[in-house]
């Protein structure tokens, strides 16, 4: 059975074009891969039987797309988590990254929760050997949701 292995987003009214370059991409890596728009303008979530998130986000970052503004690896996928289960979540992967410097980007659809208080419950996770730092930090943690779907990625972290 595929699982979501990456979340795509794109402008809005461009989910058409922007899931035929994700699927043309990874589809000599998998002939079965699944580019599925959400209900969410702009949203796009790309299941496979074979790829794992990481070959599929580097066989996307490798490329330069057109219609394709962000790419985030499904590390991590909760089905309508709480939020201690998805803040334990997202600090078990900076912890995997051993990143002492990070940073928690969210983007919550249909799905009630704080980023401000889900940042509060990862530092107190991590403690005082891990650091939010939105300026440098080692790695970039995404947290997605579309509807009670959540998924949550590692990402290298570019200057804004």
């Amino acid at each position: 059975m595929p699982r979501p292995v990456l979340l795509v987003t794109t402008p809005h009214g461009k989910e058409e074009r922007a899931g035929e370059e994700v699927g043309n991409t990874l589809f000599r890596l998998d002939p079965q891969v699944e580019v599925r728009p959400t209900r969410f303008p702009g949203v796009l979530l790309v299941y496979s039987e074979t790829l794992s998130p990481e070959k599929a986000f580097r066989a996307l970052s490798s490329r330069y797309l057109s219609w394709v503004a962000r790419v985030v690896p499904a590390h991590v996928v909760l089905e309508g988590p709480g939020l201690d289960e998805l803040a334990e979540a997202v600090a078990r992967l900076v912890e995997r990254h051993s990143a002492s410097r990070y940073r928690v980007d969210c983007s919550f659809r249909g799905l009630e929760l704080s980023c401000t208080e889900l940042k509060r419950r990862v530092a107190e996770a991590l403690g005082a050997a891990y650091r939010f730092d939105s300026r440098s930090p080692q790695l970039c943690i995404r947290v997605e949701s579309v509807d009670r779907l959540v998924i949550v990625g590692a990402t290298p972290c570019h200057r804004r």
